[in-house]
């Protein structure tokens, strides 16, 4: 099982992030990894991150996993087997104890918001 520091996890949560941006449906070009960032960060703007909510989550890292949950213009797993399928991929292993596997589930938001925020720097 990789570690989520590894670079082998690096590459692989960031290459999935990637492959999860799609402008096509919002007739926006993604085919670079900058214009796929600008695309996220478009949409979060404009539809997640206005003064309201950057009062009451004062954190971008989870306003940006609270955008996340809401199923936006990137598409990631939503329901809890198919999280922890692309985890097993993502981490390499075929089994999870029961307790990654909780743990997993109550940070995956948390997680790829990180990610997303490390891949845009």
């Amino acid at each position: 099982m990789l570690k989520t520091n590894s670079k082998k996890y690096l590459q692989n949560i960031q290459s999935y992030i990637l492959e999860s941006i799609d402008g096509t449906d919002y007739e926006v070009k993604t085919e670079t990894k900058e214009q796929k960032m600008q695309f996220l960060f478009d949409c979060f703007e404009s539809e997640y991150n206005h003064a309201y909510n950057k009062r009451r989550y004062p954190n971008l890292q989870i306003r940006l996993a609270n955008w996340l949950s809401g199923l936006s213009c990137i598409n990631l797993p939503f329901y809890g087997d198919d999280i922890i399928k692309l985890a097993k991929t993502l981490l390499e292993v075929d089994t999870l104890p029961k307790k990654t596997k909780e743990r997993i589930l109550a940070n995956y938001w948390n997680h790829m918001s990180y990610h997303i925020l490390k891949l845009n720097k």
